[in-house]
């Protein structure tokens, strides 16, 4: 069962938390009832007795957690906090998490994944990597995202695909400062890659000039 909120208007509170309250009856009316919510952070606050996460559309309905989950979370999630805090271009911090609803009435986190994207909603995972998703976009580039998904760190991974710069699409990869030399073989072989070409970027330079498709 997926929950996103409804877009929230102070003047309609009452009626979307009725609406809210039906759509979610199910899970009001067990606590083994686990659900699915997708929304945008607003705010990580203190509680009683852990921590709550307010989504935005959702500011009379925060997500609880308790303190071993809060100190899970902070640990897992450290890197994607930073980035989000640091974000002054309007970046976002989105949710996917599944919940239960209490006795309070109140939903409890079971599990939860975070991911910073630009103002764009275009995930990144790096300042330099958000820093080259910004370049392309400043510039109007078509591009295509590269998801890490279950890859891990030490797996190299195309950030963006260029896809206006001739009959070839252009596989942009970030210099990465620590010294690997298994990520770099990896990477190295990654570049070998036919039908495509591939160069290695940095934040300061220039990205390959985008070319008429023939």
């Amino acid at each position: 069962m997926l929950f996103v909120p409804e877009t929230f208007q102070l003047d309609r509170k009452e009626d979307l938390a009725g609406r809210r309250r039906t759509d979610l009856a199910i899970a009001h009316a067990s606590r083994d009832v686990i659900m699915i919510v997708i929304g945008e952070v607003k705010a990580i606050e203190p509680a009683r007795f852990g921590e709550k996460i307010v989504v935005r559309h959702l500011p009379d309905w925060p997500f609880l957690m308790d303190e071993d989950m809060a100190r899970r979370f902070h640990k897992r999630f450290a890197i994607e906090e930073e980035l989000w805090q640091s974000d002054g271009g309007g970046g976002h911090l989105v949710m996917g998490a599944t919940f239960s609803i209490g006795a309070s009435g109140l939903p409890q986190l079971c599990e939860i994944a975070v991911m910073p994207v630009t103002r764009e909603w275009i995930p990144y995972e790096s300042l330099d990597e958000q820093a080259l998703v910004n370049k392309a976009i400043g510039e109007r580039r078509r591009l295509v995202k590269g998801l890490r998904v279950n890859l891990g760190p030490e797996r190299p991974i195309a950030s963006i695909a260029l896809k206006d710069t001739g009959l070839d699409a252009t596989a942009i990869y970030l210099v990465r400062n620590v010294t690997d030399p298994a990520y770099d073989d990896a990477l190295a072989a990654l570049m070998q890659t036919p039908g495509v070409r591939h160069i290695v970027w940095q934040p300061g330079e220039d990205l390959p000039p985008s070319e008429p498709r023939r």
